[in-house]
């Protein structure tokens, strides 16, 4: 299960998820955070040798009500959409 914090710094409001990068393929972390990238600063670091920190922080965007804890249902909404990587015909071939 991911971990969602809820936090303030001198950037504003955010939500930071730790999310397990041995369960999920880079390419679809990448991919969900881009899509939030209109709505969202989407700030990625290492929190440690298994876990990532994804943390969200809300554009203000005139005219826009968005609430700051959608962010993380709508990555991981997007990240689960995402098909997993094929595995290399030599990892599946026998």
């Amino acid at each position: 299960m991911e971990t969602v914090v809820q936090g303030s710094n001198s950037l504003g409001e955010y939500f930071t998820l730790l999310l397990d990068k041995t369960q999920y393929d880079k390419d679809a972390i990448l991919k969900a955070s881009y899509g939030l990238a209109e709505y969202y600063f989407v700030h990625i670091t290492k929190a440690t040798t298994e876990k990532l920190a994804i943390s969200f922080y809300t554009k203000n965007i005139t005219g826009t009500p968005l609430v700051i804890e959608n962010a993380v249902t709508l990555f991981l909404n997007a990240l689960h959409a995402t098909p997993p990587a094929p595995l290399p015909l030599a990892e599946t071939h026998h």
